[in-house]
C-alpha cells in the first residue's frame, strides 16, 4: 500500500456543461409530442443509438423516468417491484427491467416526475439481453404500439456483420413505414460518426486513470457517463467528451487526485448497487479510490491478445468517411460488434482483468456478485480465482444492482472494510472527499 500522501484536488470544471447537457435532454423528451418528434421507448443507452439519427430529434423516456427517484428511496423501489412481481414477473427476471415494469403497471412510465408526458410512437430494444428484449415486448403489448428489435452478435465474422447490418436497414425501413417519417443518410452518418467519437473520447478518459494520483475515481465517472448514455450520437456530447478529456489531462499533468489522498488503488467489477452508490465511498474512508471497473465498458477498447485494452482511433482518424447509409451502419456494426465491450457472457474476463490490474497500477479488486443480473455473472468467479492465482487481493459481495432485498448494507460494509484493514488500510479521521461532486 502507499503511505497517506496529500495530494492537490479540485471540484471538475465540466460539471456545468454536464448538468447543462442534462437539462436540455429532460427539455426535449417531455416536449418531443409538442414538436412531433419521434418518441421511442426502451433503452437506447444499452445501444445503437445513433441508428435512429436520420430522423430528427428522437426522445427516448428510456423504460423507467422515475428509475433514479426510485433509487434514492429503496422503500418505494421495493413496492415498485412488488407491483411487477405481483403480474407474475419472478424474482430471478432481472432487478433492473422489475423496477422498470413496476413503473409500467404503476402508470407512470410515460410521465416526468416533474410533470408532462412523452407517448411513445414504438418501442425498440437492442437484444443485448434477453430480460430487456422481453421488457420491451411487454411494453409494447401494454401500449399497443409496435416493437422491434436488432439481435446485436457477440462475435465478429462475415455472417454475423452481414446480418446486423442486413437488420439495421430493415429497422430503418421499418421506422420509415411506421412513422412517415423518412431517414435523412446524411444525419445517420453523422449520429453514427458522433456515436463512435464518444466512445473512443470515454476510452480515452479511462486511460487517464493509469495516473498516479487517479485524476477521477469510479464516482466521477458514473455522474460523467451520463451525457454519454443519453446523447452520444450528438454533436453536443462530441463536444462534451472533448472537454472532459482535455480537463483530465490538465489534471493528470498537474498531480491533481481524485479526493486528495491514494493510500491504495482499487477496480470495481460489476455494476455497483443503484440504490447504495455510496459504496462508491468507501475506499476514501480509508484515502483509498475505486479507479473503475465496469465504466471501462463505455468505450471504445482495441483488444490486444494479451489482454490489454488500448483506446481505439475515430473514423476520421483512419481515415474513414461515410457517404451512403450502407456504409453508416457498416461503420456502427464495426463498433459493436469489435470495438465496444460486452458487460455479458465474455470469456475474455479473466485474462483482460489480470492486464487491467497490471496496466492501471491496481492494488486489488472488489467483485460485485450481482443477484439482479444473470448475464452480467458470467465469467466473475472465474475472475476472482484468476486474480488469487496470480497473487492479486480480491475480494467479493453479494448483491443487486437494483433489488434492495438482496443486499445487507452491515454485511457489505462489514467485508468491504476487512478487506481494506487486511491490506494495512487504516480509516482516515475524516473522508477525504475533496472533489466536492455529485455521486
Amino acid at each position: 500500500m502507499r503511505p497517506l500522501t496529500s495530494y492537490p484536488t479540485r471540484p471538475f470544471e465540466c460539471w456545468a456543461r454536464a448538468k447543462e447537457l442534462r437539462r436540455m435532454r429532460n427539455k426535449e423528451l417531455w416536449s418531443a409530442e409538442e414538436r412531433g418528434d419521434l418518441v421511442i421507448q426502451g433503452l437506447l443507452l444499452e445501444g445503437l443509438i445513433s441508428l435512429f439519427s436520420g430522423f430528427g430529434k428522437v426522445s427516448d423516456p428510456s423504460f423507467g423516468p422515475h428509475f433514479s427517484q426510485l433509487c434514492k428511496d429503496p422503500e418505494a423501489l421495493i413496492k415498485c417491484m412488488e407491483v411487477a412481481e405481483a403480474r407474475g414477473i419472478a424474482r430471478d427476471v432481472c432487478s433492473s427491467m422489475r423496477s422498470h415494469l413496476g413503473q409500467l403497471y404503476m402508470g407512470t412510465t410515460t410521465t416526468s416526475p416533474r410533470g408532462g408526458t412523452a407517448r411513445p410512437h414504438f418501442v425498440f430494444q437492442s437484444y443485448d439481453c434477453p430480460s430487456m428484449a422481453k421488457t420491451g415486448q411487454l411494453y409494447a403489448e401494454y401500449f399497443g404500439i409496435p416493437f422491434v428489435t436488432v439481435d446485436i452478435p457477440f462475435r465478429d465474422s462475415a455472417h454475423t456483420r452481414a446480418y446486423l447490418v442486413q437488420r439495421m436497414l430493415e429497422v430503418i425501413d421499418w421506422t420509415e413505414k411506421h412513422t412517415g417519417k423518412k431517414c435523412d443518410d446524411q444525419a445517420l452518418a453523422d449520429g453514427v460518426s458522433n456515436e463512435w467519437e464518444c466512445y473512443v473520447l470515454w476510452a480515452r478518459i479511462c486511460e487517464q486513470q493509469k495516473a498516479v494520483p487517479a485524476p477521477m475515481d469510479f464516482r466521477h465517472m458514473q455522474s460523467l457517463r451520463v451525457p454519454w448514455a443519453n446523447l452520444r450520437h450528438r454533436g453536443e456530447a462530441v463536444e462534451f467528451y472533448r472537454m472532459v478529456l482535455d480537463e483530465v489531462k490538465e489534471r493528470v499533468r498537474e498531480g491533481i487526485s481524485a479526493r486528495g489522498y491514494e493510500t491504495a488503488r482499487f477496480l470495481h467489477e460489476g455494476i455497483p448497487p443503484f440504490f447504495y452508490i455510496k459504496i462508491l465511498k468507501m475506499p476514501a474512508e480509508y484515502g483509498a479510490v475505486f479507479l473503475g471497473g465496469e465504466a471501462f465498458n463505455g468505450g471504445a477498447w482495441v483488444k490486444h491478445e494479451d489482454g490489454t485494452w488500448e483506446a481505439a482511433q475515430t473514423l476520421r482518424e483512419r481515415g474513414i468517411e461515410l457517404r451512403t447509409r450502407e456504409q453508416a451502419l457498416d461503420a456502427l456494426a464495426d463498433l459493436y460488434l469489435i470495438y465496444r465491450p460486452h458487460m455479458c457472457y465474455t470469456i475474455d474476463r479473466p485474462q483482460a482483468e489480470l492486464k487491467r490490474v497490471q496496466d492501471y497500477s491496481a492494488d486489488g479488486v472488489v467483485v460485485h456478485l450481482d443477484h439482479g443480473c444473470n448475464g452480467i455473472q458470467t465469467g466473475m468467479m472465474e475472475v476472482r480465482r484468476a486474480l488469487q492465482e496470480q497473487g492479486v487481493p480480491v475480494t467479493t459481495y453479494e448483491g443487486s444492482q437494483c433489488d434492495p432485498r438482496d443486499f445487507s448494507e452491515a454485511q457489505v460494509r462489514d467485508q468491504l472494510e476487512s478487506f481494506f484493514e487486511s491490506l494495512g488500510l487504516s480509516r482516515l479521521a475524516a473522508e477525504g472527499d475533496g472533489g466536492g461532486e455529485e455521486s
